[in-house]
């Protein structure tokens, strides 16, 4: 009898350990999740950082430049911006004047070429590349970048002036045409 009630006592032992193992492999599970997220944040904005720091550079290099020819002036608030080609993998580096995700969003866009965005297209994109953005972050800067002038909107669609479609830019009929040539 008295053996029996240690071996009862010896599984209900086992059982609470068993629980707190699953508890703490579940624990575990979950700081691996927030782990790998924060990771994947991290490397995006390292990109980014290292961007910058080859723009800096390269604005070094042309201020020496500049110093030595002293015909131009620099851009006096240019920003770097970091693109994975899609093809290649390489990263891109590029100079831009409005933020380092707005150029990420022009890099795309023409690689898009032709084809144009969307505002789906844009999030889908920047998730892609683990590049944190609200909500509204398509909107916003399509918008903003068509205020400047350097993108056109055609239905959802919004294309690059240099790969908008030329029917954009027609005129609306032949008597317009004929006028602007007279």
């Amino acid at each position: 009898m008295e053996e029996q009630s240690l071996i009862e006592i010896a599984k209900s032992k086992i059982g609470l350990l068993e629980l707190s193992i699953r508890a703490c492999t579940h624990e575990i599970e979950v700081l691996s999740h927030r782990r790998r997220s924060e990771m994947e944040q991290l490397e995006a904005w390292t990109t980014i950082l290292q961007a910058e720091e080859i723009a800096i550079h390269r604005l070094g290099l042309a201020a020496v430049e500049i110093a030595q020819d002293n015909t131009t002036q620099p851009d006096p608030t240019p920003t770097v911006h970091a693109f994975d080609d899609p093809v290649s993998g390489e990263t891109i580096v590029e100079l831009d004047q409005y933020g380092s995700k707005t150029a990420v969003v022009r890099l795309y866009m023409e690689w898009r070429g032709k084809t144009g965005v969307t505002t789906g297209d844009v999030t889908a994109h920047m998730a892609e590349r683990n590049i944190k953005v609200g909500a509204n972050f398509a909107n916003n800067t399509l918008f903003k970048m068509k205020q400047r002038g350097e993108v056109v909107q055609l239905g959802r669609r919004y294309y690059l002036k240099d790969f908008a479609p030329a029917s954009m830019f027609a005129p609306a009929n032949e008597k317009e045409a004929s006028e602007e040539t007279s």
